[in-house]
């Protein structure tokens, strides 16, 4: 997972990082989001997965207790 965010990240930074002549007003591409928002969207996937295999009571009754 860390080096999916890694290489998402890569993407999605600016190529001119380091000096700055003046403050970075582009944004990043569109596309070069998306990589982002699989790996949050598998994060959360996952996470889900996890608390159900475990049997946690909580998410098993969906109650927010």
């Amino acid at each position: 997972m860390l080096l999916e965010v890694g290489f998402a990240t890569i993407l999605y930074a600016p190529w001119a990082l380091w000096p700055l002549p003046q403050p970075l007003k582009r944004q990043p591409a569109a596309p070069a989001a998306w990589p982002l928002r699989f790996v949050l969207a598998k994060l959360m996937f996952m996470s889900g997965v996890v608390k159900v295999q475990a049997l946690c009571p909580t998410w098993l009754r969906l109650t927010g207790e």
